[in-house]
């Protein structure tokens, strides 16, 4: 797949959730990911580097090759078709009102096919709208567990490096698997009530389990987040097919749509190398943080292999 793709948009969706910024040994993290080939962070190899643990509600998915919303573009084409079809009756119409009121005829059917026009138009548009909300994908779940900071090879540009990702939704496995992301990612059991208690079940084993509540704002929290949001995604990282793709999504921080969390989070799904199973305390007295959002409109690219 060549550069110019992937630049393109593939899909667009709002998500809702939180993200957990969990410390692990960066000496731990450089050798996992240095075995699985030619990954490497940059920085001291001693102290600490971190590990994102997002949840996401999907909802309103949508197509947009080329930039384009295929759901809005259906929804004008056809607005517009209805339209011209309202004018024309319109038209008609008004001519007839204005030949027996023995009035100006041409200003009646002007008058007809503007009301017939904008009549048509609206009720085809209305109705076209509850299609699309009705076949637009989701709302669904995913977890991602990415590390930041992380080049391959001779690449310049640092990347999310997607250790798993898993998801409750058939069509977003297709989706990963088809178009080549890399994610390998699994069907799992979501149990959400609210942002920060949720737990995320694989094949019946307990990966994440999440019980936080909110606390006082914390900018820096949207301010890192925003920092390593705008990484694209690494794909790949498990059977060397490295792939590259663009996740746009940014937190406003004097947006009302984010609040910082504190509490525990549950990991069991980490490899052996970096921990396994552990338990992190996370808010403003530790050295984890979470920041709960909502609403936020995002769009991923098409999928650029590396190297």
């Amino acid at each position: 797949m060549n550069q110019a793709r992937a630049t393109e948009w593939a899909s667009r969706a709002t998500l809702s959730g939180v993200c957990c910024v969990l410390p692990v040994d960066h000496a731990q993290i450089a050798q996992y990911l240095g075995r699985l080939g030619p990954l490497r962070i940059d920085g001291p190899i001693s102290g600490e580097h971190v590990l994102l643990c997002e949840l996401w509600t999907v909802s309103d998915g949508r197509a947009t090759p080329g930039g384009l919303d295929l759901g809005e573009a259906v929804i004008g084409w056809a607005g517009a078709a209805a339209g011209l079809c309202g004018l024309w009756w319109g038209a008609g119409l008004g001519g007839l009102a204005g030949a027996a009121s023995k009035g100006d005829i041409g200003r009646a059917a002007r008058a007809g096919a503007r009301t017939g026009f904008e009549e048509a138009t609206a009720a085809t548009t209305h109705q076209l709208r509850r299609v699309a909300r009705a076949v637009s994908l989701g709302p669904y779940h995913e977890l991602m567990l990415a590390v930041p900071d992380v080049y391959v090879g001779d690449e310049d540009t640092p990347h999310l490096a997607v250790l798993a990702m898993v998801t409750d939704s058939q069509t977003a496995l297709a989706i990963d698997g088809g178009f080549g992301y890399g994610y390998a990612k699994q069907l799992a059991r979501f149990e959400v009530s609210g942002p920060g208690q949720w737990s995320v079940a694989v094949a019946g084993n307990r990966w994440i389990d999440s019980q936080l509540s909110h606390e006082t704002h914390r900018s820096s929290d949207v301010e890192r987040l925003n920092h390593w949001w705008s990484q694209p995604l690494l794909g790949g990282v498990h059977d060397g097919r490295w792939a590259s793709a663009r996740l746009e999504r940014f937190v406003d921080v004097q947006s009302p749509t984010w609040s910082s969390l504190g509490g525990s989070v549950q990991v069991s799904a980490t490899p052996p190398e970096l921990g396994g199973d552990i338990s992190y305390a996370v808010g403003a007295h530790h050295v984890g943080s979470a920041l709960a959002f909502r609403d936020i409109a995002s769009r991923i690219s098409f999928p650029r292999r590396l190297m």
